[in-house]
């Protein structure tokens, strides 16, 4: 049998044996560690080819899974892999049409629309059949270059003969195959972050009162501490920041990302935030980062198991919690103070009506609302809103 054949049957083991409850990527890792005899390069294959799967979402559930991984190769891959012309070479001559031409090809009857059931919960500001097409595509990895550091990176990129692009401000986009950190030294020269989570603070300037003094900083959701990282390099000197999280885990992750990165001045505590009984701090603050939990489905094409396993249910979930978070911090803000709320949902019930509830309920005043869209650049989708007392 030819070894394509085999990875066909070992990708349909793979998928038949998954059922969401872990990331795809963490169950895939656990099936190689435990058969060895698959090399690194019948690894990447076989990996591809699952989740060339999993991107066609609810198109793959029309078939048996032999030939919805077939038909998910053809629809995901641009040009006549070895895989496609050992298993399916009548397939080869229309691998270079659209996708929209590929799934008429397969069925008449087929749309981007057909991989969810989510489309009529998106939010309105998304462009729906550019987030649909996005799955087809493997994302790119992009970085963020941190102040002073930006001809060192560059140059060292040149050097070692990385594909690159250099991006608006400090951000470069990179093939996800590119190991950033054999080259650079990750949190102190570069930061690993979705572009579109670097954007996240663009606005924020126009909203600061002019001062000298320092700028207190809540960032309540800090989870590995990415955003903060981001904002202290936004504000320099400025930031007073405290970091907090559910997790005392994530954490001490965060604390050896603030060490790298020579963040040294800062406070930290463990909180159940949507737990209004919880011990929270007794000051008040000028800025609260609010990441809150959600669905992720900004980043799906990243992750897309997602497409076959999520719940629609969950984000009735997600908007409570939501809820419960902003409503206990929000009493932490100053008079003048400014709320960043932040998702990587494109879901207009954790996005547009999570905001309007907080105008309704909390009187805020909404100063900035983006829906930072992914598709067409290879990232991720953010949404970030900017409200004050």
């Amino acid at each position: 049998m030819s070894r394509y054949f085999s990875y066909l049957q070992t990708a349909a083991t793979i998928i038949e044996k998954y059922n969401g409850v872990v990331p795809f990527a963490i169950f895939i890792k656990q099936f190689f560690a435990a058969e060895k005899k698959y090399g690194s390069k019948d690894r990447k294959q076989v990996s591809n080819i699952c989740y060339n799967y999993y991107r066609i979402g609810f198109i793959a559930k029309k078939y048996i899974t032999t030939q919805a991984i077939i038909n998910a190769s053809f629809l995901c891959e641009t040009t006549a892999t070895d895989f496609l012309l050992t298993v399916a070479p009548n397939l080869i001559k229309n691998i270079n049409l659209p996708v929209n031409k590929k799934l008429l090809f397969l069925n008449p009857s087929f749309s981007v629309n057909d991989i969810t059931a989510c489309i009529p919960l998106l939010s309105k500001e998304l462009n729906v059949q550019n987030y649909l097409q996005s799955f087809f595509i493997q994302p790119s990895t992009f970085v963020r270059i941190r102040p002073l550091y930006k001809n060192k990176v560059v140059t060292t990129l040149q050097k070692a003969n990385i594909n690159h692009q250099l991006l608006a401000g400090n951000c470069i986009q990179i093939q996800t195959t590119t190991n950033i950190a054999d080259i650079c030294i990750i949190d102190k020269e570069v930061v690993i972050q979705d572009c579109n989570s670097q954007s996240v603070f663009d606005n924020l300037a126009t909203f600061l009162p002019a001062t000298t003094n320092e700028i207190k900083v809540w960032d309540c959701c800090a989870a590995s501490g990415g955003k903060s990282i981001l904002l202290h390099d936004i504000l320099s000197n400025k930031i007073q920041l405290t970091v907090s999280d559910i997790r005392a885990s994530i954490l001490a992750n965060l604390k050896k990302r603030f060490l790298n990165a020579g963040i040294k001045n800062y406070k930290s505590f463990v909180a159940d935030i949507s737990n209004n009984s919880t011990n929270l701090p007794v000051e008040k603050y000028d800025i609260i980062v609010c990441d809150v939990p959600c669905s992720g489905s900004g980043t799906w094409s990243r992750t897309p198991e997602q497409l076959s396993f999520f719940n629609n249910e969950k984000i009735e979930y997600y908007s409570q919690l939501q809820k419960k978070i902003t409503s206990v911090v929000i009493p932490f803000l100053k008079p003048n103070g400014i709320l960043v709320y932040i998702t990587c949902s494109v879901f207009e019930k954790e996005n547009e009506a999570q905001i309007d509830y907080l105008v309704q309920q909390h009187q805020l005043t909404l100063l900035h609302s983006q829906l930072l869209q992914g598709a067409n650049k290879k990232a991720d989708s953010m949404y970030v809103a900017i409200l004050t007392p």
